[in-house]
């Protein structure tokens, strides 16, 4: 695979921890399988509405207030209510978000963040460079993976821990300098945060038999990457594609409209992109698209691939009859939305489960693959395409026809 994905990949199998920075890193891998509609409607309700239920918090809460001998934090009080309302619920899906992690979950899902673009590792030498962003300021001034950070301006940070850099970088207005250690050599760095993309979609073609095979890899579903995937399969498209592989093995989800303008590419508005359970019943959900293509569709997927990642494969597969390599799917179909409070904080609670085109549930089952498919030791070795067991099976596919 591509260096980039590389990367990825080999976080996912533990070979670097890597702690995302707001404002100079800022990319960690979408929480669990989420899954995110649109935001919920708060409903206001009168206070004689208010149920035994209701009216029996806030005489504990007044309880609290005027009995509590020391001093009180009324805002945790009624953020820890709410917080102990939704893990009540006992979902795995359904929880709170707070300070850091409430930081990065946004970052993640707008596909976009404000810093120099990289990401960090901690290691032996020190807060090592993991990854660089494309087209960020840190590329841009030839900042590379191995770069071990030791200064910004005169802030040494030898014994300084990554949340601590986190704020630093956090409170820097301008240009700053970043001093690097590169092979044994100091280098100085002249940097200023800038907005950076998230690139999530990956392009390229492969040429068997006389044929030309598009690849699409797609990283997560952020609120940007529709407009990303738009982009490159029009590149592919203009090069006369014989047929495409979409690759979302190891994503784990994202925006619910992400993932439907993306399959709307390929589907005309006659066609079903998914079904929705909630209370109020059944809800079929159709393409926005005007034109069923024509050209045959493989989808490589294994264990990782969860929530929109799903809803892609089942989409493709009952609609266009598209193929799928690798192994059984994670198995999450339900929706999240989310709500915010007063105080930025945010929680996140399932409200509907959802159903392929022809009203399958995945859910804690997944979506078997046709052709199964196990990556081996030899591809994690070197991640070369020629010893990626799925996407060479996925490629014979289309010599078949």
């Amino acid at each position: 695979m591509e260096d980039k994905e590389k990367v990825v990949v080999e976080n996912k199998f533990g070979t670097l921890e890597v702690t995302v920075l707001i404002c100079l890193t800022c990319f960690i891998s979408i929480m669990s399988g989420m899954f995110l509609g649109h935001k919920a409607t708060q409903k206001v309700y009168e206070a004689n509405q208010l149920s035994d239920e209701l009216n029996e918090i806030i005489s504990n809460y007044n309880y609290i207030i005027e009995n509590y001998y020391g001093e009180i934090d009324k805002d945790e009080i009624i953020k820890g209510a709410i917080k102990g309302m939704v893990e009540s619920l006992g979902d795995q899906y359904t929880s709170f978000i707070e300070d850091l992690d409430n930081e990065n979950f946004n970052i993640q899902l707008q596909g976009s963040f404000t810093g120099i673009g990289v990401e960090i590792a901690n290691s032996e030498q020190g807060i090592m460079v993991a990854r660089v962003f494309e087209n960020s300021p840190a590329e841009k001034a030839d900042i590379q993976p191995g770069d071990i950070i030791l200064k910004i301006d005169e802030i040494d940070l030898h014994d300084k821990s990554t949340t601590e850099l986190i704020n630093i970088i956090k409170g820097k207005y301008g240009e700053f300098e970043l001093i690097i250690k590169r092979n044994d050599e100091e280098i100085t760095k002249v940097l200023q945060k800038d907005t950076v993309v998230i690139k999530s979609v990956f392009s390229k073609t492969f040429e068997e038999n006389n044929k030309k095979i598009g690849y699409l890899k797609v990283t997560l579903f952020a609120s940007n990457t529709d407009e990303q995937f738009k982009k490159e399969l029009t590149k592919l498209e203009n090069q006369k594609i014989d047929g495409l592989i979409i690759d979302v093995r190891w994503n784990s989800g994202g925006h619910l409209s992400t993932v439907k303008n993306m399959v709307s590419e390929f589907l005309d508005s006659s066609h079903v992109i998914y079904q929705t359970e909630s209370k109020d019943g059944v809800e079929k959900t159709y393409s926005s698209g005007t034109v069923t293509k024509t050209y045959p569709i493989v989808v490589l997927a294994n264990e990782e691939s969860a929530s929109a990642s799903e809803l892609l494969i089942g989409a493709l597969r009952d609609e266009l009859g598209s193929k799928i390599v690798g192994t059984q799917t994670f198995g999450k179909g339900t929706v999240q939305e989310l709500n915010t409070l007063s105080s930025t904080e945010q929680y996140k609670i399932t409200t509907k489960k959802w159903l392929t085109p022809k009203g399958q549930s995945i859910d804690k089952v997944g979506i078997k693959p046709d052709f199964e498919i196990e990556l081996t030791a030899e591809y994690y070795e070197t991640f070369e395409d020629s010893k990626d067991t799925q996407l060479q099976k996925a490629l014979s596919l289309f010599l078949e026809t």
